[in-house]
């Protein structure tokens, strides 16, 4: 039976890590795969470009974006794909360490609080497995369709942050398996900035971008003052 647990690494910083750990998981149909679903509030999002290409993200993906801006404020969709054992080891028992890197995003300002909380939903974890399109017929290896050529995904309905045009309820079925733990989610604790500072951080930041200014400013002068002296010597030492 296969043993799915989770926790958090760096959990203080702006750039956690949610470990998945899969203990005593076996392949024993290659056409099924074992997927791990995550979905994760809008103050929280996965990089797409920082992660392994079996791992799928839809939802929101803006990097930039404050909590505030985020335009999907259901958050976001994660996918991690266990990859397959080769054919001689697939009917062996192993032992998995899923890392997936998480950053949190820039809150609101509070006048009340300086830490606020973001709940992390526990995963689904199961099989995605295919469903022969005949009696007796066997269906090809590998996690796309012979027709059109795309992602099996599990079949979700209830998911709307995943395009209904990637989930096929008649080519797959998903088993779930249990993932441990008392708790449904965990926390993690982003500081957030305080409304009373807001004039502070304004006049901070003016005096700040003036000042850089003024040192660009002064350094082209003197680049460019110095630039003309060593010229002016080049031509009197050419006169001479």
């Amino acid at each position: 039976m296969v043993q799915v647990s989770w926790h958090f690494d760096k959990e203080t910083s702006f750039h956690p890590h949610i470990i998945t750990r899969l203990e005593s998981i076996q392949q024993e149909d290659p056409n099924c795969w074992f997927d791990i679903i995550y979905q994760l509030p809008a103050s929280v999002f996965v990089d797409p470009n920082q992660v392994d290409s079996n791992i799928y993200v839809f939802g929101e993906t803006d990097l930039e974006a404050p909590l505030e801006h985020v335009k999907e404020p259901r958050g976001s969709t994660i996918i991690i794909r266990k990859k397959q054992q080769d054919e001689e080891h697939e009917k062996e028992k192993e032992n998995v360490i899923i890392d997936l890197p998480i950053h949190l995003r820039y809150q609101r300002p509070s006048s009340t609080e300086t830490y606020r909380s973001i709940k992390i939903p526990k995963p689904r974890a199961g099989w995605t497995c295919k469903i022969p399109i005949k009696d007796n017929e066997q269906v090809d290896n590998g996690p796309w369709t012979r027709n059109k050529n795309r992602l099996l995904l599990p079949p979700l309905q209830e998911n709307a942050l995943i395009p209904i045009n990637k989930m096929d309820p008649s080519k797959t079925v998903f088993q779930d398996v249990l993932v441990t733990g008392k708790e449904d989610y965990l926390v993690l604790y982003v500081p957030v900035g305080r409304t009373q500072d807001l004039d502070m951080v304004q006049m901070g930041t003016m005096v700040a971008v003036v000042t850089c200014t003024l040192w660009i400013i002064l350094a082209t002068w003197k680049s460019i003052t110095k630039r003309r002296r060593y010229d002016a010597k080049g031509k009197r030492r050419r006169s001479e």
